[in-house]
């Protein structure tokens, strides 16, 4: 969409999320963390490094243990929307097709790890007042990183098949 009187617009990727607790949720926090999130995320290369149509994007996988919607904004100069959009839209077909590489998936489950490791007294407090307030496993984000590392990357993959799929995803 473009924001009048600014120059800039945003293209926007969405699709339903999963519970916290959805057995899939560990394969789709890599595929994120692989398509948006990583520093060498797949958008972000191709929109930002290669193509200089962006400067950033932004994901949000819901909130809670209730299935919300996950959206990734990204914005552009609203003279480049039409560009970022075509781009974007390739860029996930071919995430869906071809899924992730196992370098991919050791650095998305790696991410994760960290992001599990409390690293300080308050962190810890947070994160467990949140697993509390939603009715999770004390451990719930440690859980979360593990299952991570046990899937295989073709697992991640046959996922990424069906939850990115084109017919899927709304652009």
């Amino acid at each position: 969409g473009w924001l009048p009187g600014s120059g800039h617009g945003a293209v926007v990727l969405t699709r339903a999320s999963l519970a916290r607790t959805d057995p899939d949720h560990p394969a789709l926090l890599v595929a994120l963390h692989a398509l948006a999130e990583g520093v060498h995320a797949r958008l972000l290369v191709g929109l930002r490094h290669e193509a200089g149509l962006i400067y950033s994007l932004s994901v949000s996988d819901g909130i809670g243990a209730i299935p919300d919607l996950l959206t990734i904004a990204i914005p552009s100069r609203a003279s480049q929307l039409s560009q970022t959009s075509q781009l974007a839209e390739h860029i996930l077909s071919t995430f869906a097709a071809n899924g992730i590489t196992a370098a991919e998936h050791r650095a998305a489950a790696r991410a994760l790890e960290h992001q599990a490791a409390a690293q300080t007294p308050q962190q810890a407090l947070l994160r467990s007042m949140e697993a509390i307030r939603h009715g999770w496993p004390l451990d719930h984000h440690q859980q979360t990183a593990d299952a991570a590392h046990s899937l295989t990357t073709e697992q991640i993959n046959d996922f990424i098949g069906a939850f990115f799929a084109p017919e899927a995803v709304v652009l």
